[in-house]
This record gives structure tokens, C-alpha cells and sequence, in this order.
């Protein structure tokens, strides 16, 4: 069975979560060069938090049976897929 939460990232990698994640995925949508780039130069850079808040609000990606999957970090990074969530698990997951 498929679960509409799969963790990406754990914190335990605590600022490198950005950069590790647009140099380890591959096939997430809408993240330019640019972001990329930004992320690459580390938390030193000025816009690098802005940059990844971004990011993690208009990134997506679409499985092999078209389901939509987007970002969402507490801690650690996930990808969820609110179709295959049912409405109370995803409740208890956000709060």
C-alpha cells in the first residue's frame, strides 16, 4: 500500500536540507537555476532561507501514475501526496 508521506531528508542534516535536496532529487518541478544556485552557495548566502521557503511552496513532483507530490519540512523534509492521504491521517500529520 502506498502512503501519501514519504520522508526525503531527516533533520538530522539541519541547514544542508536545501542544498542536499536540490543536488539529490531529480524530477521536481518549477526550481530554476537560480534556486539551485542560491542553495548551492550555503546559509552564508543572503537569500538562501528566502530561496528555500520558495522552493519548498511551488515545487512538485509527479509519480509514474501521475499522482502530484509536494514539499513539506517540520524537521525533517517530506514529499506528500495529498490524494493518497485519507482526511484524519493527514490531520494528525500536520499537527
Amino acid at each position: 500500500m502506498m502512503t501519501g508521506f514519504k520522508i526525503l531528508l531527516s533533520d538530522s542534516n539541519g541547514v544542508y536540507i536545501p542544498k542536499m535536496f536540490v543536488n539529490g532529487f531529480e524530477g521536481w518541478k518549477n526550481i530554476t537555476d537560480q534556486d539551485i544556485e542560491i542553495l548551492n552557495e550555503g546559509i552564508d548566502g543572503n537569500l538562501y532561507w528566502d530561496t528555500w521557503d520558495n522552493v519548498i511552496q511551488k515545487t512538485e513532483y509527479v509519480d509514474e501514475e501521475g499522482h502530484i507530490w509536494h514539499l513539506y519540512q517540520d524537521g525533517d523534509l517530506f514529499a506528500v501526496c495529498h490524494e493518497l492521504v485519507d482526511e484524519a491521517r493527514e490531520e494528525r500529520f500536520y499537527d
